[in-house]
């Protein structure tokens, strides 16, 4: 094996006692190669200590068995949302008596969208005296298995701005809400639509 750091000073070394002009800049050179050959000798390993051969890729490793699993959590979940019915109540914490009133949000699709954690969730919102379907852009976080609606400002064009936090558990939902001033928790079942 050739130590490249002591061919490297060998060579210096030649062309410092050959060259006439070498002693004008024999000691910038010389610390260079000192530099050079500390810096090269520190990245090289004797041969008794070299790199054993990275390990076989085998077709269950940790980190393949964990996007194998998050890219089936996604797929039931899209599974899941796609012609569903989150039917349940609400309370309002700015309502004298805080009575629970129905909610439904009928979900006509949900598709996983390529960047983070964000999809297109197509729905129609039904609470109070509203009514309207549109396409809402929204993060779906994970806490571990469990999938997390997760709104913060989001405008819905004739609703408003709204931040919410929807944790999905089986054919369950519950959560909190907030729309200005005010808010509440909300929570129900979620069931295929026409069901």
């Amino acid at each position: 094996m050739i130590n490249v750091g002591t061919t490297i000073v060998k060579s210096v070394s030649t062309f410092l006692c050959t060259c006439p002009c070498a002693n004008l800049f024999s000691s910038g050179v010389a610390l260079s190669v000192v530099l050079m050959t500390t810096s090269i000798g520190l990245a090289q390993e004797p041969a008794s200590k070299a790199a054993a051969p990275p390990p076989e890729e085998t077709s269950s490793s940790p980190q393949r068995d964990a996007t194998a699993d998050h890219m089936a959590r996604i797929a039931k979940l899209k599974s899941q949302l796609s012609g569903s019915v989150f039917a349940g109540r609400f309370s309002d914490d700015s309502q004298e008596g805080n009575e629970l009133r129905e909610e439904r949000y009928e979900i006509l699709s949900a598709m996983k969208l390529p960047t983070g954690n964000m999809w297109l969730i197509k729905t129609r919102i039904k609470y109070g005296d509203h009514d309207i379907t549109v396409p809402i852009p929204l993060p779906i976080q994970w806490a571990g298995s469990t999938p997390v609606i997760t709104l913060d400002q989001l405008t819905i064009p004739g609703l408003g701005t709204f931040d919410a936090r929807v944790v999905i558990s089986g054919d369950r939902y519950a959560g909190t809400w907030q729309h200005g001033d005010h808010g509440g928790h909300l929570f129900g079942r979620i069931e295929k639509a026409g069901q």
